[in-house]
């Protein structure tokens, strides 16, 4: 039973060592697919020219719902009178936003 729990502990400082080493490139891979998605979309769905920009920005929880609010407002032409934003629905908004969840990178352990 001994050499069964040091074998276990062995094998997660392995997978811990492995995840270690290729989180970054795992990272930036997620990253890419978030920015090839946006530009899909943006081209596709919304029909922007292909030289738009797009940008990452880092909202600070309390303030989100205002920004969201304020982008609403600012943004409420941007498809026509047809699809208006609906009071906080995301499948509803006249621009993309898509959310970047981090929760992952705290450590449990």
């Amino acid at each position: 039973m001994s050499r069964l729990e040091e074998q276990a502990q062995e094998a997660k400082r392995h997978a811990k060592d492995n995840l270690r080493v290729n989180f970054g490139e795992v990272f930036l891979c997620h990253l890419h697919l978030k920015a090839v998605r946006i530009f899909v979309e943006s081209v596709l769905w919304y029909g922007l020219p292909v030289n738009f920009q797009s940008m990452a920005v880092k909202v600070n929880n309390r303030k989100e719902g205002a920004l969201m609010k304020k982008l609403d407002q600012d943004f409420a032409d941007a498809k026509g009178d047809s699809a208006k934003a609906t009071d906080g629905e995301d499948d509803e908004r006249t621009y993309i936003n898509f959310p970047f969840d981090l929760e992952f990178l705290v450590d449990t352990n």
